[in-house]
């Protein structure tokens, strides 16, 4: 070789390094570095846990439990009688204790998939700290299999016994992402493989229901049996299924998965893939269903099951990010609350808004009183749900695209300001989805 193809061929490789970095720069938010990335996602999430973590259960609650925004919880004797605010409704909505399976799994599952990008020593006691609280909570009822809404910090027998397939759902997946972590000791592995075994053998004899505690009824919040054919029941069977049999390593559930999987030649996985006309889910938590298919995802071996997992998790984002919002009755009440003083400090163009990604770029910080929370509602806590659906997309558009959004969302809503648990949680959560695709090695 001469020295005239030596310097084509060095200049060819340099510019083809140069292609690639770029490509990594650009990837991510002007002005993002290793150290702001960690140091502000770290600061998100420790100041989250602080405020919305009891140190007694290690759970976390739907309100803060400290500073000026505490809020009392209903109390013991109250929450055994099922009660909230003087009335029975044994789902505890308004209790302050309702969701913390929902809340604590995600967490949970964020700072793992975290964790394993960089391994971070400052998010280690995080995540072994949310696995007992995990575990206290499938310990406490005395039906097996049953996870209750709770419990209160200062008795851990009173509890809610209305729950729901979320908190179902998420005790399972996020277990399972513990169980596949570093963390998981001999003994949590049995108490894991334990606990999940009761979920779902409770689900089976159940008829795929969600009961309350004491078996007479189907839960308020259990939907129809996971076996009918639906797109939401497809990911939600197909996912614990999976995770009972990678669990427990039990042939049952592994039987089970083959035989839902090839019902109807194979409907389910036809189906798990949304079509324009179904449903697009409650605004709120319909991310619920990016932790459901993403397990799956990591679970399922066969490429072309994977595909379709791959399939189903972008077009869920991208159908949530694109959503107009709010519609129907929301709406309604939204225009009458819209007076032409909030419109102007709000500086909003249109109402609804068209997709998640322009509702932020109409948020305006500092915003007080009722513009504020209208503001934060509205331009940050929905479009978090989608931002949280896209970064598990696995979809590499989507996840760029999202990237630079969350980053200046970390950097410009004053999150101490905020009292709201959810939308202080997806802060976190997508924080540390954002570390997680920052530290993870490139393909």
């Amino acid at each position: 070789m001469n020295i005239k193809d030596l310097i084509k061929k060095i200049i060819f490789f340099c510019r083809i390094a140069a292609f690639f970095l770029l490509l990594l720069i650009n990837s991510f938010a002007e002005g993002i570095t290793e150290n702001s990335l960690a140091a502000k996602t770290k600061e998100l999430t420790s100041y989250f846990i602080e405020y919305f973590m009891h140190p007694k259960t290690r759970l976390i609650y739907q309100e803060q439990i400290k500073g000026e925004r505490k809020q009392e919880f209903e109390t013991p004797e109250e929450i055994k009688k099922g009660n909230v605010a003087g009335k029975l409704d044994a789902r505890g909505y308004g209790s302050g204790i309702q969701n913390t399976s929902l809340f604590t799994g995600h967490l949970l599952y964020a700072l793992i998939e975290a964790y394993e990008a960089k391994n971070d020593p400052d998010l280690e006691k995080w995540i072994k700290d949310f696995f007992q609280g995990m575990k206290l909570l499938g310990s406490i009822s005395p039906v097996p299999g049953f996870v209750p809404r709770g419990p209160h910090p200062d008795d851990f027998t009173a509890y809610y016994t209305d729950s729901s397939v979320d908190q179902h759902t998420t005790y399972v997946y996020a277990l399972w992402r513990y169980y596949r972590s570093k963390f998981a000791s001999d003994s949590d592995k049995k108490f894991i493989r334990e606990s999940v075994e009761k979920v779902g053998k409770r689900l089976e004899e159940s008829a795929w229901l969600i009961k309350v505690e004491d078996n007479s009824k189907k839960a308020h919040a259990s939907g129809a049996p996971m076996i009918n054919m639906t797109s939401e029941n497809a990911a939600v069977l197909l996912c614990l299924l999976s995770a009972f049999y990678d669990i427990t390593g039990n042939n049952h559930w592994l039987d089970l998965y083959k035989i839902f999987s090839a019902e109807n030649n194979g409907e389910r996985w036809k189906m798990l893939v949304p079509d324009d006309k179904s449903e697009l889910g409650n605004i709120y938590y319909v991310n619920q269903k990016a932790f459901q298919l993403n397990t799956l995802y990591l679970i399922e071996k066969d490429i072309e099951k994977r595909k379709i997992i791959l399939a189903a998790l972008k077009k869920h984002a991208q159908r949530q990010l694109d959503r107009t919002y709010p519609d129907g009755k929301d709406l309604e009440k939204l225009q009458v609350k819209l007076t032409d003083t909030l419109k102007q400090e709000l500086k909003w163009s249109s109402v609804p808004f068209n997709g998640m990604f322009k509702a932020w770029e109409m948020y305006v910080p500092g915003l007080k009183g009722t513009t504020g929370i209208l503001a934060h509602t509205y331009c940050v806590r929905m479009p978090l749900t989608g931002f949280v659906m896209a970064m598990f997309s696995h979809d590499k558009e989507l996840v760029k695209k999202t990237s630079s959004v969350i980053w200046e969302m970390m950097n410009k809503v004053p999150y101490r300001e905020l009292g709201g648990v959810e939308i202080n949680l997806y802060m976190a959560v997508t924080a540390l989805q954002l570390y997680k695709d920052y530290f993870s090695p490139k393909e």
